[in-house]
């Protein structure tokens, strides 16, 4: 079974009003820290309505991961709401206000656990509860008080305390169920594994007979608190026969809670369950509680049928449409992790159906660590139930055993392209929650490794490339290793401890795959990998230097207990006289008080009342105002870890840019003295190329004085040209004038011939006038030659002047 924890994706319009609303809400949570320091300052009337605006603001947003401490104003804001909560009035309006900001502010996990160990607000709540309260706002508190009080650690005598318990114990005793229930959850966390508030209430109240007035109480959730008080108080001494009775129905009760709270998705309850069950078993022994609750491995079937039904119907998102399905799903799988660890899951369907269920969830942010632990736990008992099957031989027992060790080989093997996603997601993810699911995967595959029906599988699908790239943050130049397990620092504890797996994850593959050798061998070569190394080791000498030192400092107190330093009121003179004598007088007498007067036995027991009950005043006193110290240096604690991990990232970017800097000057320095050499070379060649500049500047005058020589003869030859074109194109015009009468000539010839050729014509017919026309042609004979003596030299002369031209041309 695969859950899509991708989902179905989102329109582009949805994500920027989605980032809209949530940078909306960044700016009032901003606007609510000035207001609150303003208001504290001045006391405005708007800035009360301000804060009020905001308050109902943030007590109705959906989107809880505004109230994240770890964003940049978490820290702030619950600092102000607590110095809000204590400067103004129990039952103001801007109270309930804040009480309704906080309950939405404990819907997210990170919140809730910071408002339970670092803002104790429990104090300012004690203060709204009492009587007149309606049944809406006495549930509305005590919900709240029940989810600030879940693991809450009380050291000493806490001065609101006793108003608190009294109250409660109160309450018990209304005829409201809800409420009487809310009570008994709120007594249960304050007394759990915390001394001063268990003395508190055998100081308020008969335990014997609060006890016996809350056995009768019928319901899940009712009986398992009272059965935690039970226990929390020691009240289970009883006969063999009553206490087996007890045992059953506390363990009864307490699964039933717990499926209780799964259906009801109450994260804080199933996890109060989860935990008491566990005290159960730690108390009385495995043993013992298969023996006394005959219905444990069905009922514990019925939570993973529950569980594995939720994975169903919860859609492609990987939870159903309340938010707490995730985490409650987390809680299960650690919480049968834990009974695992216990060897309290006998049954042979069971560890198949945590298979199924570990493997739906491996995708998803919240449970995939979980998810991965039990599945690597389940891996590892693979090998010892092979070996038990081998043992046990044909029984049908075995066989079972050895067909549900093939479904969950199965299973596994069809969730390895699950198991690829999330390593790659997490490798892509630099928060320190990848960080751990990545490890945690590491530690799975090599388990699965020691399977032979899943080795060959994962050896398949893990590459050197997909491994290398776990080893990524040791490639960068900001890595520097220091031993921190917040998600502030460079590279933390749960880095080096990946860095780790990964390379016992490529020693294992190497011991089968021989290809693996050379980059195992490379790995091993690496400086980086060599500071991880060693900072595990670093990390082991300082646990054990720590709890040398806790045991010298134990033993030192031990031998030399600080002094506490107690007052007396002051009394007269007269008065400390006749005490004294009394006391003499006690001292003196043999008989004790024989000869002492009643009276001054009662004057001494009355003093030392009073000076009792003046110093228990006087210490509670002391006690509230190093509460009230307490919590202000807490919340100053807050707030200088903040700063103090901003400055720590700030001096390690400065560190980093200090060795960015070093190395830059390195290689300025290196490449100012390659330039210069190259400076050096390059005026060499200037030098030469100069030597030859000169050689080709006297070569260039000479040659510019010939081209000037050269450009005087080119004028004078232009200057002849010039004349010698004009005297072409005057000759050309008496050419072409000679051309144009040698054409004329030329004409008349033949009119000439043309007539010569009809005279001769003329001269058959005309026989007649032979003679007239002879003595005619002889004058045109002799007139012929005449023009051809003119043609003649008409061309003579023209074939002379062609000549002269042609020789005078260039």
């Amino acid at each position: 079974m695969e859950v899509n924890n991708e989902g179905a994706g989102t329109s582009g319009t949805s994500i920027n009003s989605h980032l809209d609303s949530y940078d909306s809400l960044h700016l009032k949570l901003k606007s609510l820290v000035l207001q609150i320091d303003k208001y504290l300052n001045l006391r405005t009337e708007d800035s009360a309505l301000l804060i009020i605006k905001h308050l109902q603001a943030l007590s109705m947003t959906i989107d809880v991961n505004i109230f994240d401490p770890k964003s940049p104003l978490g820290n702030k804001l619950y600092i102000g709401l607590y110095n809000l909560f204590t400067n103004i009035e129990p039952q103001s309006q801007m109270s309930w206000y804040c009480v309704d900001t906080i309950s939405n502010a404990c819907n997210n996990s990170s919140a809730r656990q910071t408002l339970i160990h670092t803002y104790n607000f429990i104090p300012s709540l004690s203060r709204l509860l009492c009587d007149q309260l309606t049944c809406v706002k006495k549930k509305k508190l005590l919900k709240l008080i029940q989810d600030l009080s879940c693991g809450i650690k009380i050291s000493w005598q806490i001065p609101h305390l006793p108003d608190l318990i009294a109250t409660l114990t109160k309450w018990v005793e209304s005829q409201d169920e809800e409420i009487i229930c809310l009570s008994l959850g709120v007594l249960v966390n304050l007394c759990y594994k915390n001394l001063p508030a268990v003395y508190t209430l055998s100081k308020t109240v008969d335990v014997k007979k609060f006890l016996r007035f809350c056995l009768p109480f019928k319901g899940p959730i009712i009986e398992v608190h009272v059965c935690k008080l039970l226990m929390i108080l020691d009240y289970m001494n009883l006969n063999i026969d009553k206490f087996e009775l007890v045992l059953e129905k506390v363990i009864t009760a307490t699964f039933l809670s717990i499926l209780e709270a799964f259906k009801n998705n109450d994260a804080i309850l199933l996890r109060q369950s989860a935990d008491f069950f566990l005290d159960v078993v730690n108390r009385n022994g495995n043993d013992r509680i298969l023996e006394v609750y005959k219905k444990y491995e069905e009922d514990l079937t019925n939570l993973l049928q529950l569980a594995d039904n939720s994975v169903s119907t919860s859609g492609d998102s990987g939870c159903s449409n309340n938010s707490n399905t995730p985490e409650c799903i987390s809680i299960v799988l650690e919480f049968i992790h834990s009974l695992m660890v216990q060897d309290l899951i006998s049954a042979s369907n069971l560890p198949l159906m945590i298979t199924r269920l570990a493997t739906g969830w491996v995708n998803s942010d919240w449970v995939s660590f979980q998810a991965l632990i039990i599945l690597t736990k389940i891996v590892d008992n693979l090998p010892e139930v092979e070996a038990r099957t081998f043992r046990v031989g044909s029984s049908g027992r075995s066989r079972e055993v050895e067909e549900t060790d093939k479904k969950i080989s199965q299973i596994l093997i069809s969730a390895l392209p699950s198991f690829l996603l999330t390593w790659q997601t997490s490798v892509a993810s630099s928060n320190v929650e990848s960080c751990r699911r990545l490890g945690a995967l590491l530690q799975l595959f090599r388990g699965m490794l020691q399977v032979p029906e899943l080795r060959p599988s994962v050896c398949e699908m893990l590459t050197e490339n997909l491994i290398a790239e776990v080893f990524i943050p040791l490639q960068t130049d900001n890595y520097v290793p220091i031993l921190k397990s917040s998600s502030d620092g460079i590279c933390t504890t749960d880095t080096v401890n990946t860095c780790l797996y990964a390379v016992s994850l490529v020693n294992d593959l190497a011991q089968h795959n021989s290809s693996w050798l050379g980059f195992l061998c490379t790995l091993m070569e690496n400086k980086r990998v060599h500071m991880s190394i060693a900072q595990a080791m670093l990390k082991k000498k300082i646990a054990t230097a720590m709890h040398t030192l806790q045991s010298l400092s134990s033993t030192k107190a031990n031998k030399a207990p600080v002094p506490v330093e107690t007052y007396c009121p002051v009394i007269p003179f007269a008065q400390m006289e006749r005490l004294d004598d009394t006391l003499k007088q006690i001292k003196e007498d043999q008989n004790g008080v024989s000869s002492t007067s009643a009276s001054q036995v009662m004057e001494l027991y009355e003093y030392k009342i009073g000076r009792l009950a003046y110093e228990e005043k006087s210490a509670l006193n002391n006690l509230e105002a190093a509460t009230e110290q307490r919590r202000q240096l807490q919340n100053r604690l807050a707030l200088i870890t903040a700063e103090q991990n901003k400055m720590q990232q700030l001096l390690l970017r400065q560190e980093h840019n200090s060795e960015q800097a070093s190395k830059l000057k390195e290689e300025f320095r290196n490449l100012y003295v390659k330039e210069q050499d190259e400076a050096k070379d390059a005026l060499g060649k200037i030098k030469v190329y100069e030597r030859i500049l000169k050689t080709k500047d006297t070569a260039l005058e000479h040659t510019q004085t010939r081209a000037n020589e050269l450009s005087k003869q080119i004028e004078e030859l232009s200057d002849t040209l010039l004349k010698q074109r004009e005297t072409l194109v005057t000759k050309e015009g008496i050419i072409k004038k000679l051309v144009d009468s040698g054409n004329k000539s030329e004409k008349n010839l033949r009119w000439v011939e043309e007539n010569l050729k009809k005279t001769n014509l003329d001269n058959k017919n005309l026989n007649s006038q032979i003679v007239n026309i002879e003595e005619k042609l002889g004058l045109r004979d002799i007139q012929l030659a005449e023009l051809k003596e003119q043609y003649q030299a008409a061309k003579n002369i023209i074939d002379t002047i062609t000549k002269v031209a042609m020789r005078q041309d260039p």
